[in-house]
């Protein structure tokens, strides 16, 4: 790629989940308009927002990637030597007869941070004499620092919500101590004060744990980012173990066209607003993203833009693609997994 090009690389998970879920037209004019003239692409791994971002830094996939000690950098900014960490977020267990379920008690009724704080404080108490440390970046985000690593396989958080955990429980030749381990704090939250509190205000309690990410730092790799923007812990974390320059997504294109100083590769991650229904948030993509950045495309501010909705391809479009104006509009539904048999593509190993 020439020195003087600049390409944005754009990361959208579940950017097709609306047309998925639901056949009710959604007009989106900008998108509708770019899909049709970019060239598809298959990649070389599986579908969602972690092994491809994994790949974008140029980190080899393998069976458990070590999410914990990523964000736990961006978290924290640092780790010492080559510890390892686990994720271990709280979560909500719900007996429905003969399974567990589980929640994520954040998405309606998270805990406030000292009622967390009094929770961590007593983990740590209780496990000290085990070499266990125990914190917190957000109420959603904690983190066990480990004296070693375990032989040991989890399940991604994402991966469980609103499922039986029992075929995704902790796996591997040290399962035993840590199921038990995952028992033994079950019983700790059950008789904490705050979840006493939660429960008595008609609140799902922190019952339980939820092991996954364990790992060390990965050597850090050499990547071809000139910047990186993203609310995503994961891409920022991975960004500051390449050394790239990151920094909180803008609220719009616009804003970001205007910090480009430079030609270069940016990557660049969108996700859906807390809160917002997919209609609503889809609409403004449209509009305060896909609308700016097609135009700076088409007036020659970006000469290239790949768009990664993270279900196993890249829609890649150039500038002298934008300008082919015989090319109709055609619904973005269209290009949702479900039709995605007729669609012409090649395969891209990034």
């Amino acid at each position: 790629m020439s020195s003087d090009t600049t390409t944005l690389h754009l990361v959208i998970a579940d950017l097709f989940a609306y047309a998925v879920r639901s056949s009710t037209p959604l007009p989106l004019h900008t998108l509708a308009t770019w899909l049709p003239k970019s060239h598809i692409q298959l990649l070389d791994y599986s579908t969602g927002s972690t092994p491809t971002l994994w790949r974008l830094f140029d980190l080899p996939l393998q069976t458990q990637l070590p999410i914990a000690p990523i964000t736990y950098l961006h978290d924290f900014g640092a780790i010492e030597g080559n510890q390892s960490y686990l994720r271990i977020d709280p979560v909500y267990l719900q007996a429905d007869r003969d399974k567990l379920i589980l929640f994520d008690v954040f998405q309606q009724h998270p805990p406030d941070r000292a009622d967390v704080d009094a929770i961590l404080q007593s983990l740590n108490a209780f496990y000290q004499a085990d070499g266990l440390h125990f914190c917190a970046a957000t109420p959603e985000r904690w983190y066990l620092r480990l004296p070693d690593l375990p032989d040991l396989e989890t399940t991604p958080l994402l991966d469980v919500i609103g499922r039986d955990i029992q075929a995704f429980m902790p796996r591997g030749a040290d399962k035993r101590r840590w199921c038990a381990l995952m028992n033994e704090i079950q019983m700790l939250l059950h008789a904490h004060p705050s979840n006493q509190r939660r429960s008595e205000q008609r609140l799902p309690p922190l019952n339980s744990l939820w092991f996954w990410g364990l790992g060390h730092l990965p050597t850090p790799p050499t990547v071809r980012w000139q910047q990186v923007w993203s609310d995503d812990p994961l891409a920022r974390g991975l960004a500051q173990l390449s050394n790239v320059p990151h920094q909180a997504m803008p609220n719009n294109a616009q804003t970001w066209l205007q910090q480009l100083s430079q030609a270069g590769e940016y990557l660049l991650t969108v996700s859906p607003t807390q809160g917002t229904a997919w209609e609503t948030w889809l609409h403004q993509l449209d509009t305060i993203w896909f609308e700016p950045l097609y135009k700076a495309l088409k007036t020659g501010q970006l000469q290239q833009i790949y768009l990664y909705p993270c279900d196993g391809r890249v829609f890649s479009i150039t500038q002298r693609q934008a300008r082919q104006w015989w090319r109709w509009r055609k619904p973005w539904q269209t290009y949702a997994k479900s039709h995605f048999a007729q669609l012409p593509v090649s395969r891209l190993d990034l």
